[in-house]
């Protein structure tokens, strides 16, 4: 399944640089085809990081070592990666991340489970839509919000989202999906003694939450959690 998701962004790559190479397009086509290979090239990515921090953690490490962090910050710069993306479909894309929440998690790999659930609200959502990402405070947990007012989530496959039975599907301007993200974000999630859930309105978008406890914890502190990988299945 991996193998051909990554499979499909290398071969569209090829295609596009082919087209490129012809001479035979105007401007306005080169400029359209160049836009293309962006998105292609980024959702090419998107699924490596997550084949890497997967296999990182599953094949090799065993564990997961947990830190204290300023999550605020990470996901600022997380953000602003998908800026670009987000501007090519006229996406009102804004966040609210105040300056210094903390939280014992491994960055790397919340930095995946957020890039692919903003990756997912921009591919899903309408041409002058929005896409906001957020973070809110509670006295004993920190809650990270990514909302978009795109397709909704059909109601058949809800059940499925976090796992591998469900098939890859497209975004509003034909983007494919990559079918392995969301399955990854749970399982790093629930890694990191998380949380993650999701509700939605078909037609009026979605908003997928990850919560973490908010320890009293200094900067830099280490812990060692459980690991919840199981033999997967396909």
């Amino acid at each position: 399944m991996l193998s051909h998701d990554l499979q499909s962004p290398i071969h569209s790559l090829s295609c596009y640089l082919e087209l490129i190479k012809s001479d035979n397009l105007n401007l306005r086509e080169r400029e359209y085809i160049e836009d293309l290979l962006s998105s292609t090239v980024r959702n090419a990515e998107q699924i490596l990081d997550n084949i890497l921090v997967w296999s990182r953690n599953y094949f090799f490490e065993g564990k997961v070592n947990l830190e204290c962090h300023n999550v605020s910050i990470k996901l600022s710069e997380t953000f602003i990666l998908y800026k670009e993306e987000a501007s090519k479909k006229d996406i009102n894309y804004y966040a609210d991340i105040p300056p210094s929440f903390k939280a014992m998690v491994n960055i790397e790999m919340l930095k995946v489970v957020v890039s692919n659930l903003i990756m997912n609200a921009i591919k899903f959502t309408e041409e002058c839509g929005s896409v906001s990402v957020t973070i809110k405070d509670a006295p004993e947990f920190i809650l990270i919000q990514v909302k978009d007012s795109g397709q909704g989530i059909e109601k058949r496959k809800r059940d499925r989202l976090f796992t591998l039975d469900i098939s890859p599907s497209y975004g509003t301007a034909n983007e494919k999906g990559v079918g392995f993200g969301l399955y990854l974000c749970r399982r790093l999630v629930m890694d990191m003694e998380g949380t993650i859930w999701f509700e939605s309105n078909e037609g009026r978008g979605s908003s997928f939450f990850v919560q973490f406890k908010k320890p009293n914890c200094p900067d830099g502190q280490k812990i060692e959690s459980r690991n919840s990988y199981e033999p997967l299945n396909v």
